[in-house]
């Protein structure tokens, strides 16, 4: 496994790396470095400079920056996953079990109450902008929409309660 797929494994399990403890748990000298990398690659990695109580010493520490918040932040062709549900999530339990919370988009979007339709191990399913705020669940990414390849929006509006029928592009 490559410095790289390591780093990025922690970091989409959820937790946070150090430059400290990438050396003592993984024995990876240049934390700062692959850091650059994956940001270079696109993943969202958050850099966050903490203080030690005792030393007084500035540090950063790395995590992936969670930060999806509105539906229209989804890209097709990258992967999401759902994460935090609340007891009355609105997913299949059988595809959410079999995806581990992972889907992607697909090529159309709703435009009635804002909902896109997902993949979730082969079984179609909506997310909702209204659930999403709702904190019914969270969506986490590893994967920016930097490649000019966000979901497309037919109708060219967003959450604007229109009665139009969706349409698959």
């Amino acid at each position: 496994m490559t410095q790289l797929s390591t780093i990025h494994k922690q970091l989409l399990k959820g937790n946070s790396l150090t430059q400290r403890s990438a050396l003592l748990d993984f024995g990876i000298m240049s934390l700062p470095r692959r850091i650059a990398d994956l940001k270079e690659k696109g993943f969202p990695v958050k850099s966050e400079m903490k203080t030690n109580p005792l030393t007084r010493q500035r540090y950063a520490s790395y995590s992936f920056d969670e930060g999806i918040t509105h539906l229209g932040q989804l890209c097709y062709g990258h992967i999401y996953r759902v994460t935090s549900l609340a007891s009355d999530h609105p997913f299949s339990e059988k595809a959410l079990q079999d995806s581990q919370g992972y889907f992607q988009p697909l090529r159309y979007r709703y435009i009635e109450d804002f909902q896109i339709g997902i993949r979730m191990a082969g079984v179609p399913q909506l997310l909702t902008q209204k659930n999403l705020t709702e904190g019914l669940y969270r969506l986490s990414t590893s994967e920016r929409c930097t490649d000019g390849a966000p979901i497309p929006d037919p109708y060219g509006v967003i959450n604007t309660g229109s009665t139009q029928t969706p349409r698959q592009l």
